[in-house]
């Protein structure tokens, strides 16, 4: 996964670097959104259908003013079509079971480059039993047999869908091009940063949740990032795990510490970014993830969050997550 980011992120530097200034403006740019959902926990067969299915979306391009269909791109989900027996969102054992993940990773990309024009979404709403969306409400449905797609107008630009899929997570990376908005700004990466696993699979899996509802958040000049505002409560309800904390302590949702000590990693020393507030461990910290206390931030959902504010000269500055292997990259790109 590491490897396909850091090809994109040169494709989009040698595009956007080998055109002049005014090119740039009078085609928009590229531009690059992601959506990540984590796959830990889930069984081989799952992991197996996501990525058969990824790799029928991976490289698929859709014009500007061209319709996406999940179900036409995708196909059905048949044992013809190579797909195995596995679990749906809903925990039910069915053939293809996971291609609705995709559809929700699809889902957070598509909305995070600007479409809104949906002619046919599904949710599997409370029916939902899996642990890859914050809750049923953002967990697209879709079933090829039952004829329920998710389609949407392509009124942006040319969409190009890059997808990447492992034992860990699943990503989704859409750029857009084209002359569908030229006045849209062009991202560039400005930071990033990168902390390693080392407190089991339960830590992982909470801090991996925190990540996949934070990824991709984008943050106008003067806009505020409050980590505990978009991560939510961390209660079984909300699918979090006991887990071992920065204190070494098991709590439920122990390991999102972790995620916020990575953004924080990457953001500490930018100029366009005001700290607004942080709590660390100190002397209390005793794990691994980060080199000093002081870079282990502390948090307590309805009282101890990790906020900053976008001060820069660009138009946004976004929060990239994800996990290759061992380790959580967090990437920062600022849009101009």
């Amino acid at each position: 996964m590491k490897k396909r980011l850091i090809c994109l992120s040169l494709v989009l530097a040698l595009l956007l670097g080998a055109l002049p200034a005014s090119a740039q403006s009078a085609y928009g740019g590229l531009r690059a959104y992601s959506g990540y959902t984590t796959l830990l926990g889930s069984s081989e067969n799952k992991i197996y259908n996501v990525s058969l299915a990824a790799s029928r979306l991976n490289g698929y391009v859709l014009e500007l003013g061209e319709t996406f269909s999940f179900n036409d791109v995708i196909g059905p989900r048949t044992a013809q079509w190579g797909y195995k027996l596995a679990e749906n969102g809903r925990g039910a054992r069915v053939r293809g079971g996971g291609a609705a993940q995709l559809a929700t990773t699809v889902y957070q990309a598509v909305r995070q480059a600007g479409i809104a024009d949906f002619s046919e979404l599904h949710f599997y709403g409370d029916k939902f039993a899996d642990n890859y969306a914050v809750d049923g409400d953002s967990a697209v449905l879709v079933d090829y047999a039952n004829e329920q797609d998710m389609a949407f107008f392509n009124s942006v630009g040319t969409m190009t869908f890059y997808t990447e899929a492992s034992e860990y997570g699943l990503s989704v990376t859409v750029t857009v091009g084209g002359n569908g908005a030229p006045s849209t700004p062009s991202s560039a990466l400005i930071s990033s940063a990168y902390t390693i696993f080392s407190s089991g699979e339960d830590q992982q899996f909470n801090a991996m949740r925190a990540a996949s509802a934070i990824s991709g958040v984008r943050l106008a000049y003067g806009q505020e990032f409050s980590f505990n505002d978009l991560v939510g409560e961390r209660s079984a309800q909300t699918g979090y795990r006991v887990a071992v904390n920065g204190r070494g302590a098991r709590v439920r949702g122990g390991g999102v510490a972790q995620t916020a000590s990575t953004i924080y990693l990457a953001i500490r020393d930018l100029d366009c970014v005001r700290i607004t507030e942080k709590h660390t461990y100190g002397q209390k910290y005793n794990q691994n993830y980060v080199a000093s206390s002081d870079e282990a931030i502390l948090l307590d959902y309805g009282d101890d969050d990790f906020r900053f504010q976008y001060v820069g000269q660009g138009a946004s500055l976004s929060v990239v997550l994800y996990q290759t292997g061992n380790l959580l990259y967090c990437e920062i790109y600022e849009a101009y």
